[in-house]
Formats: structure tokens, sequence, C-alpha cells
């Protein structure tokens, strides 16, 4: 299935066709649901007569639902896609599965007459291959273009245009349907700009209607809770609660909230809210019953589609922009939609032997992570027989921008400690705290609890996340970092390398600078190979040598290659660029499974880059059957990085091959997998060569079993 980035790209193909001329014909919908429909409400009514599979929600901004079952225009659906951009419904699709006793193009034909009788004769009606009835065979094996498109506008103040477009989608038989896509293309290139600039590392801003949506959402939660505060019930009080906020409570604590007083003045006057895309934050004043004025922010998580109260701070001053930017920091940034890879980062010593650290940066954090020579008590609430108190734990402290404070900022994080006694044990509750300074302004801190991602604790890790708006006034080209150990009293300068350029460098106990590239250990210029195919070869081996240009010259190429390419009439130019391409990418995907970070970084780059995403699931295939565990993954959730299913099917062959138990589960999924059946066959070549496995065998024996039948004869 192709994903929503490749459908929308696909839709905005269709205006290029669009004829001058006005049409009547209006199209406001796609199976029932109009353009700009909320995901909640498209799905009440797509899931009327299908079954749900997969709903999905990126940072609140681009959703997609996919569904299985149904029918659509009198035949059976296989699946349907559904996409969304700001909660605005903008694009679908739905597969129809090919019958394999039918040639292709027929059932095509078949499906366009009923179109044409629904929408009238198509703009675009294209049949480019040269047998005007061909077989599987010849329609799959070049991929040829059979497609027709209608265009139409919307009704409405504001007509917008809507396409239709009806092809033959897969370029193997076994991946083979006929695809329908539906679509409003204003929207759909928004969805495609949002997509584009979060692979960019850019991350989008609300639009304003959704920022008022947003704001307005998190004051009535803000007012429900203190509403239930001064009606004193604590029931709903707690409901307001996040999940994590309620699971960290004590059940003495909640019971105080149940005994919660009725009649209570409580009169909070709100300061600001700020909306991030998962997280919000509320500051407002409160008087104590002294009449002391207190400044509180409350943060709040959405959850379940609701706002949620996660923690509340108080102060008496009221905050300044530095404790404003930890209390709410960004909820997403190019680091964390990564996974927060850190086994590429360098690791340091601090001259501690408890700690060592590591740090990174990308285009909205700072991460630091300090990493403990043992586990670290989490934070909780621990009973204990032994009445002495723990051993604290402090981290060491570093500098950033400077080695003094007289300018840039610092930080610390220590370990807290309150016991208390009960009437058998000592219980003693643990945290830990961040404390931030800068000059000219007053100390933040922000608590391990906190919700908001500030500060983390992980086994034996302190993950700390600076937010570079703190970081205003500091040089960052290069970012380095001051590291002061409790003992020796000695300072190690470190140089923060950008999360999009990193590389590993060699541990060293001192200064520590980026290391000059090394040119890898590559195969040698091959005689016997022509000399287009060994300037691919160059290419690849100047990426993995780090060429910064050399990736960019390869999109160009490859551009230029595929730049108005006639599938069905070139078969020989598509012969020889797909020679020229894996010569290219063979030594990607080699290098990348030798562990080079620069060829594996440009195979991830390749996956959100046409025409190179082609290429790219094959070369991982080579990087995880050599044992890169990264690749293997990025196959193994191919969904998530914009891979066709089918393309991971064929690509997790090499590795399964190699017996990697992972990539044989999947293959073996596929094969019981009744949806699938159009990749059973790339999935069985794969695990022929584990059928001493019992597993594979039956899996394999039952799909020889299922197709045993032989297919009718060709209509």
């Amino acid at each position: 299935m192709k994903t929503h980035n490749h459908i929308s790209s696909l839709l905005i193909l269709c205006l290029l066709g669009v004829l001058p001329q006005s049409r009547a014909a209006t199209l406001d919908d796609f199976i029932g649901i109009r353009w700009g429909t909320s995901i909640e409400e498209a799905k009440k009514i797509a899931l009327s007569d299908r079954q749900r599979v997969l709903e999905k929600q990126e940072n609140g901004i681009l959703g997609t639902l996919s569904l299985r079952k149904g029918s659509y225009l009198g035949k059976p659906a296989t699946w349907w896609f559904l996409a969304f951009v700001n909660d605005k419904f903008c694009h679908g699709f739905v597969d129809f599965q090919l019958y394999r006793d039918q040639r292709p193009l027929f059932q095509l034909r078949q499906l366009r007459k009923t179109l044409i009788a629904k929408y009238g004769e198509p703009v675009v009606d294209l049949d480019s291959h040269p047998n005007s009835d061909p077989s599987w065979e010849e329609c799959f094996a070049l991929k040829p273009v059979f497609k027709c498109d209608w265009h139409f506008t919307t009704s409405g103040p504001v007509p917008e245009l809507a396409t239709v477009r009806l092809f033959l989608h897969g370029t193997r038989m076994e991946e083979a349907c006929m695809r329908l896509v539906y679509g409003n293309p204003a929207l759909s290139e928004k969805r495609d700009k949002i997509e584009h600039d979060r692979k960019a590392g850019v991350i989008p801003a609300a639009s304003p209607e959704e920022a008022q949506a947003r704001e307005a959402a998190v004051k009535e939660a803000f007012e429900k809770f203190h509403a239930a505060i001064r009606a004193g019930n604590g029931k709903l009080a707690l409901e307001t609660h996040s999940k994590e906020s309620l699971s960290r409570m004590t059940e003495e604590q909640k019971a105080s909230w149940l005994r919660l007083p009725s009649g209570r003045y409580h009169a909070p006057d709100v300061s600001s809210v700020s909306v991030r895309t998962k997280t919000a934050g509320v500051h407002y004043t409160l008087r104590d019953s002294r009449g002391q004025l207190n400044h509180y922010f409350e943060f709040f998580l959405l959850e379940d589609g609701q706002w949620k109260l996660q923690s509340t701070h108080s102060q008496e001053r009221a905050p300044g922009d530095l404790a404003c930017a930890f209390w709410l920091p960004p909820d997403t940034a190019p680091f964390v939609e990564g996974d927060e890879d850190w086994s590429k980062v360098e690791t340091v010593r601090t001259g501690d032997p408890d700690w060592s650290v590591q740090a990174i940066t990308d285009s909205v954090f700072l991460y630091i992570r300090f990493i403990h020579a043992a586990d670290l008590p989490v934070p909780a609430s621990l009973l204990t027989d032994d009445p002495r108190p723990s051993e604290m734990i402090y981290t060491p402290g570093v500098s950033i921008g400077t080695s003094s404070l007289r300018e840039g900022v610092r930080l610390s994080v220590g370990q807290v400690i309150a016991t208390r006694l009960t009437k058998k044990k000592s219980q003693q509750f643990v945290n830990y705290s961040l404390t931030v300074r800068r000059r000219g302004d007053e100390s933040c801190s922000a608590n391990a609890d906190s919700g908001g991602g500030t500060l983390t604790i992980r086994d034996r890790c302190v993950d700390v996340r600076i937010p570079r708006e703190v970081l205003t006034g500091i040089p960052l080209k290069p970012l380095r970092i001051w590291v002061t150990p409790k003992a020796p009293a000695t300072t190690l300068e470190y140089t923060v390398k950008d999360w999009l350029h990193s590389v590993p460098a060699p541990r060293r106990p001192a200064r520590v600078a980026v290391a000059p590239p090394v040119k890898p250990n590559l195969p040698a210029p091959d005689p016997t190979v022509d000399a287009a195919k060994q300037t691919m070869r160059e290419l690849a081996t100047r990426i993995v040598g780090g060429d910064p240009k050399a990736f960019d010259e390869l999109l160009d190429t490859a551009t230029k290659l595929y730049r108005s390419i006639d599938y069905a009439k070139e078969r020989d130019r598509v012969i020889s660029n797909l020679a020229l391409m894996r010569a290219a990418y063979d030594i990607l995907g080699e290098q990348a499974g030798k562990d080079n970070a620069r060829a594996f970084e440009a195979l991830k780059q390749s996956l959100g880059r046409r025409p190179l995403s082609s290429f790219a699931p094959d070369a991982l295939g080579i990087a995880a059957a050599l044992g890169h565990a990264e690749a293997l993954q990025i196959l193994l959730h191919h969904d998530q990085h914009g891979i066709l299913k089918s393309s991971a099917v064929f690509a997790l062959q090499a590795p399964a091959e190699k017996n990697n138990a992972q990539a044989i589960a999947f293959l073996i999924a596929v094969l019981d997998d009744p949806s699938a059946r159009a990749l059973w066959y790339g999935a069985s070549q794969g695990l022929i060569a584990a059928r001493d496995n019992p597993k594979v065998k039956a899996a394999l024996e039952k799909y020889e079993k299922a197709n045993q039948k032989p297919a009718g004869p060709p209509r």
C-alpha cells in the first residue's frame, strides 16, 4: 500500500491535466465523507459497513484512517485509506483485488465503464501498453501506466478542484490491484508540505483557527478542574488528572481529594495560556489564606483527545522567560521523532568514575545524557527497613557556552530524598530536581515527574533537554559544553554535534573534537563494469567517504535518469536505469551493513526522496542481512517509514536467508495473512533457505497447499 505522502503527490499530479473548461459536475466527498470532515466524524461514517484496522494521529496535525473489507461500486474492496491534515479529510483511496483468471486491463476497463456511467467521460484516458490486451506478465514486467482521470469542482461559495483517478497499482503480479483515488488537491498540498517540513526537521505551526480551538479546549479543562475545587467535588477533580498523574498519587492522596471541602474560595486569575501540539500550560495567580499572591503554572497533556492535568508548579515571584521555557518546552523535535538513537552519539568519561556524558543537538533542543555506573533509583516512594538515609546522587555540573557563569547557562541535577516514618517502616520519597541558572535570571527548576520531558530518568541515565530558546545569545556553531565532575576538579570541554550530521568520534579523556573522515575499505574499481555504472559506484563511494555534495549529486542523477520516462515504450531505458541505481545502492547497503554511519544516513534520506525511495528498501535489506539492527527495524516497521509492504517483503528476503529470526517471523506472518495473498509468493521465496525451521516448514506447506489449484483460463 502506498503511503499518504505518495498518494498526496499523486493527487497533485492530477492538476497537470486540468482542461481550461468549466464543468457542471461537482464532487464534495468520498464514500459520503466530505472534504474537511474531522477524523472522528469520518470514522462514524466509514465504519458503517467496514472493519476498522488502524487509526494514526501524528502531532495532532496529520492523521490517517485505514480500513478493510466492505464494497464499493458493486465490487468487494480489500483496503481503504483516508488521509487528514489539521483534522480535515483531504484524500483517500480504495483498492480492489484483481482476479487471477481475468486479464488486468479487462478488469480495469470494466470498472472504468461503471465510473463513466457515474461521472461521464474522463478528462484523461491513458492506455500506454502497446498490446491492447496484455497478459499479467506483460502488464507488470515494465510497470506501464494505465489510468483515467476525472476532474470536478466542489460546491459552495468558493469552488475548489476535486479529482478521481483509476489506475492499476503495483510493480509485480503478486501485489497488483486496481486503485481508485479521490482527493481535494488544495488540502492534499497542505499535507504534502507539512510532511516535507517534518522530514526536514521543521516543526509546523498550527493554523490560527486550530490554535484558537486548542486554547479554548485547554481553558475549558482548566475551568472544569477549578470549578470542581470550588464545589468540593473531589471525584470530578480527580477525573481531570492525567493517567500518569493519577498513577503517581498514593491512596492517601486520592482519599484526601475525595474529602475536598465545598464552599472553598478559589478564584484563579489567568495570566496566559500556552499551547503546544500535545502539551499546554496555564499561568495564573491565586492568593492564599494569608493574602499572599502566588504564581502557579498548571501543565496539561492531550490524552485520548482531551486535555488532562499533569502537574502544578508554584512560586512567589512572576516567572521569567527561562522558567516558562522549562515549564512548557516543545513536545516534538527531529531527534525526538527519530526515536532518540543515542547509540551513535559519542560517550565521554568525566573524570568521575561514576559518570560519563553524551550530548547532541537538533533545531529544537540541546540533549544531555548523564550515564551512571549503576542503575538509579526511579522517582517513587520506597519502603525500607534501613533507618539510615540513602546516599544522595548528583550529576556533574554542566556549563553551556562558557566554562563560567559570567555568560551562558549552567545546570545541575540532584537526587531529592524525603523520609517519613510509618509505624513499621521508613518510607522514602525519591525524586530528581533539575536546576538551571542563567546570568541575569533567577534559577528555575523542573522535577523528573513534571511530565514535560525536560528531565527523565531511564535505568542508569539522566536525560536533560534544554530548549534552544533558552540558549539565546550563546554561540551555537560550534556549540560547546563544559562538564565539571566532583573529583578531580578539572573541566572537560565537549563539542556538541548536530544530530542531522552526527558521526561518532573516538572516545577521548580530554578535549573532544570532530574526527576527520576515515576512508572506508571500499571495493576497487571493476574493469568489467561500464563507465556509467562506475560513475554510480563512485558516487556511492563519495557518500560513504563523507563528501557532503555526493548525495545531492546522486539525487540529481536519478532525477535525470527518470525524467519523462515512458515505462511501456522505453524498456531498454528502464532496465538500464535499474542496473545503474543498483550499482550505487548495493554499495550503500553493504557499507551500511558494515556500520558506516554515512551510508546508513544516505539510505534513510533516500526514503523521503523520489525516485531514490524505490531503491532504498533493497539496500536496507542488504544491510540487515549483514547484521545492521536499525536497518532491519526500518523494514519490519515499514509503514512508519513510507515503505510499501511489498517492498519490505522482498527486501527482507536477504536477512531471512541469513536465518534472521525477526525477518523470518515477518515473512511467516505475511503467509498467514489472507489479505496479503498477493505477497505470498515473495514471502515464500525468502523462507526457502530456512525450510529446516519447523515453523517455516509448516508455513511453506500451507502456502503450497493453498496454491495447488491452477488458475483458470484468461478471458
